[in-house]
């Protein structure tokens, strides 16, 4: 019997051919049934809100049996708590992409005016995304105290980011009037206002043409805005 009649008997790779792909581990099988639990708890989040959901829904919708998210995520609250992680992540990372595109382009290199831009711009460019996060934010304050914790903690890492980038370009009688502290509170509830604003059909133009003014009160007070605009 030759070799080669003998690797095609015993079933393995001839010399210096590729082995073929392993098969798929229970625990990558795991985590795709389990992403895809999430992405389908995300868009019925986008429709229906937080509130409403139910595991039996989100099984169903994500093509599996309607016990089995009860088998990974134990409870509703774990699988919003995931969701919600899941779409501050993804919008972290288009804001981020978005703004080290900006970067490169021939347009002012502002740390604050950039971050400002890039977090509109991220959460305009997946609106089902950015829906979630506003109806899971809003339903932990009145009917989902259990995810408070986590939604808090995402609120003070966006407020740290403006403030340090407040206070990283202080200049003007805007930035002297106010502490940074103030100052980026009252930008992250602009911010989330024109993101709404734009869901509901607002064009990008001119949530674009508010930032640009919004900067401008932060930088230099009213007449800074003015300007600006």
């Amino acid at each position: 019997m030759s070799g080669a009649a003998v690797d095609a008997a015993s079933g393995a790779p001839r010399r210096g051919e590729p082995r073929p792909k392993a098969a798929a581990t229970n625990q990558q099988l795991r985590q795709q049934a389990v992403d895809r639990m999430i992405e389908a708890a995300i868009a019925l989040i986008a429709v229906k809100g937080a509130a409403g959901l139910t595991l039996v829904d989100v099984g169903r919708a994500a093509g599996y049996s309607h016990t089995l998210p009860n088998y990974y995520f134990k409870s509703k609250n774990e699988l919003l708590r995931q969701a919600y992680g899941r779409s501050v992540g993804a919008f972290r990372r288009r804001s981020g992409a978005w703004r080290r595109q900006a970067l490169r382009a021939p347009v002012r290199d502002d740390a604050l005016f950039s971050t400002m831009l890039a977090y509109v711009h991220g959460g305009c460019a997946d609106p089902a995304g950015a829906r979630a996060v506003n109806l899971i934010a809003a339903e932990a304050v009145t009917s989902l105290p259990g995810l408070l914790p986590e939604v808090r903690l995402q609120n003070e890492r966006m407020l740290a980011l403006l403030q340090d980038r407040i206070e990283a370009g202080a200049c003007g009688t805007g930035a002297a009037e106010a502490p940074a502290s103030i100052e980026a509170l009252l930008v992250l509830a602009a911010l989330r206002g024109l993101v709404s604003q734009h869901l509901l059909g607002v064009p990008a133009a001119d949530v674009d043409a508010a930032v640009r003014m919004l900067h401008g009160f932060i930088e230099g007070g009213p007449a800074g805005g003015r300007s600006a605009a």
